[in-house]
């Protein structure tokens, strides 16, 4: 994974993981739950493959001329795109932080998604007592 001209400012550790955040928070993930309060944070699932991320897909084009129009220092690229190609858990915590996990194959986000659901559940329950 290269930095594409990428400038970290803390909150994310790649050019990737705010890109896959931005997309997330910008409705192109395919699930998410959580709290930023809770142990897990919030959570978001986002499974991409490559013609998700093609550049003849309009909707993912407009989402990411967005997302460089606010980090002009990166070029878009097949290479950029081709990082965003697979399953990834990503997490946020109180203090604004991202966590990206890069997941093995689909089962595996499967799995880490039904746990982190149960660890929320298990957490939102006990709260409300």
């Amino acid at each position: 994974m290269t930095d594409h001209g990428y400038k970290s400012l803390g909150k994310y550790s790649s050019a990737r993981d705010d890109l896959l955040h931005y997309l997330s928070v910008n409705g192109w993930a395919n699930d998410s739950d959580g709290n930023v309060e809770a142990p897990t944070g919030y959570f978001w699932e986002i499974a991409n493959g490559p013609a998700d991320v093609h550049s003849s897909n309009t909707e993912f084009n407009s989402l990411i001329e967005e997302w460089l129009q606010q980090n002009p220092e990166v070029t878009d690229s097949e290479e950029l795109r081709s990082e965003l190609v697979g399953e990834f858990i990503l997490t946020e915590n109180n203090q604004g932080f991202i966590s990206v996990y890069k997941c093995s194959n689909a089962l595996e986000l499967n799995v880490r998604m039904l746990s982190l659901t149960q660890e929320f559940f298990e957490w939102e329950t006990s709260e409300a007592e």
